[in-house]
């Protein structure tokens, strides 16, 4: 079985979770019937070695999927450990991101774009 891990934002707050367990059920649901099996970094909750851990799927895993729809420095940082060791990642973000200095850097890399998402199942996919 391959591995897909997600890495985003660690945002605590009712928000944040619903947004990061919809990324992982659409991301899951997509690539379930490829034979991968998807984790995402909010269920690495091991104390003292989970920046070991997220490495270790960071370097291994054969698909990085990072949810780029929030800045976080924490998944810049790993999507910088990917791209050192030339593995793929898939790039998700929303199709109308305010502007900043981060997302002006990222800008000439392809992404998924999605315009909005709902948390009551009936999701609405943009690409």
């Amino acid at each position: 079985m391959k591995k897909c891990f997600i890495i985003g934002p660690l945002t605590e707050g009712a928000e944040a979770d619903k947004r990061a367990d919809w990324v992982y059920r659409t991301v899951d649901e997509g690539l379930k019937p490829l034979d991968y099996k998807t984790e995402h970094v909010r269920n690495i909750n091991i104390p003292g070695v989970a920046m070991q851990e997220i490495t270790r799927h960071l370097v291994e895993d054969d698909i990085v999927v990072a949810d780029l729809a929030i800045d976080d420095p924490n998944v810049y940082y790993e999507m910088a450990i990917r791209h050192a060791v030339g593995k793929p990642i898939i790039n998700l973000g929303m199709s109308k991101q305010p502007r900043n200095l981060v997302t002006d850097l990222l800008r000439h890399w392809r992404k998924l774009a999605f315009a909005r998402y709902s948390l009551n199942g009936q999701t609405r996919r943009r690409r």
